[in-house]
């Protein structure tokens, strides 16, 4: 009989921490901190589709691509070969790509932990970080999905 309240206690207490880990997220996509050497990169929101439970709704947003969207932007300027760190401020998205594009190439750029490599070639060079939260891998239900766009200039 133990056994079985402990259970029920303990199931009970992981959906709570499960329900909480949703409402973490927010009505809107939440925003990465990106740095190199512990100065903020400038990240920009790009396109979106998220949900907002506490509404049940949703909402879908485009924007152009990074290189259109940031052309007038400042670049942070990053030293060759160093490393690039992103963090999100909720839980983890469930699958996370970056897409970097440099004189008109687009690459898909590796991700190790939460970091990355900046080119060792000097130049401009912008990217895509495209993060999705799903409530449900096997079924593919999402909390919701986006993607951020950030430029640098290696020096």
């Amino acid at each position: 009989m133990l056994c079985l309240i402990i259970l029920l206690f303990t199931g009970c207490s992981l959906e709570a921490k499960r329900s909480n880990l949703t409402k973490e997220l927010g009505e809107t996509p939440p925003q990465p901190v990106i740095t190199f050497e512990n100065k903020a990169i400038s990240v920009y929101q790009s396109s979106y589709c998220w949900n907002n439970a506490s509404k049940g709704t949703g909402t879908c947003a485009d924007y152009a691509a990074p290189s259109e969207q940031l052309k007038d932007k400042d670049k942070d300027r990053v030293k060759a070969g160093g490393r690039l760190t992103y963090k999100f401020h909720v839980k983890n998205p469930t699958e996370i790509t970056l897409t970097q594009s440099h004189n008109g190439t687009f690459t898909e750029v590796p991700l190790v932990g939460e970091s990355f490599e900046v080119p060792t070639e000097k130049g401009i060079y912008y990217y895509s970080l495209s993060a999705v939260w799903l409530k449900d891998t096997k079924s593919r239900v999402s909390e919701g999905s986006s993607s951020y766009t950030f430029v640098i200039e290696v020096i």
